[in-house]
């Protein structure tokens, strides 16, 4: 007696149900997932050790592809992210919008350490004479509040820089923080 198929494959099941493109995601990771376990396996690496290797990775935006290859169709995942440090601004860029001129406009940022050593604010540094910033310990070595001020000079017109900050944490010496603005007399 021959066995024959009934009813839809199972990618028809998913796809009817919405949700093909999500369980595909996820049956990836789990792909990508055993097959670095059996690779650290094989080459005798811990967990530990990998999360030691994995540091080594700088922190910022990330863009990358990994190939899969198994025994039918080599597989290519697009991966991208960031790899975070212990040192995080809040926000991450610095907006003063539509700024009037011939007026002081100010935005506060915070720098928080999640690590356990503390860390000091060395400098504060902007790419425009038309910003300045000032760094201020709320609680030493794990908070910091920093006041960036875009002075009332500031000539019409959009402006686009970066704040550098300066660190002694070892793994993140330099943060850089965007900010922006449209400066101008605008009709309300």
């Amino acid at each position: 007696m021959s066995k024959k198929h009934i009813g839809s494959s199972i990618e028809d099941f998913l796809k009817g149900e919405g949700i093909f493109e999500e369980a595909q995601a996820e049956a990836v990771k789990e792909v990508v997932a055993w097959q670095l376990a059996e690779a650290m396996k094989k080459r005798k690496i811990s967990k530990n050790k990998m999360a030691a290797l994995l540091k080594t990775m700088p922190t910022g935006p990330f863009d990358d592809t990994i190939k899969i290859t198994n025994n039918r169709v080599p597989l290519q995942v697009d991966v991208f992210g960031t790899v975070t440090g212990d040192l995080n601004v809040d926000p991450a860029q610095v907006s003063f919008g539509l700024a009037p001129r011939g007026q002081d406009v100010v935005r506060i940022f915070k720098l928080s350490n999640q690590g356990k050593r503390p860390i000091k604010v060395l400098d504060v540094a902007s790419s425009s004479p038309a910003v300045g910033a000032v760094a201020e310990p709320v609680t030493p070595g794990k908070e910091y509040k920093v006041t960036v001020t875009l002075r009332h000079g500031t000539p019409d017109g959009q402006l686009h820089g970066n704040l550098t900050i300066k660190t002694d944490d070892p793994d993140q010496a330099t943060l850089n923080v965007p900010f922006y603005a449209i400066v101008g007399q605008f009709k309300t």
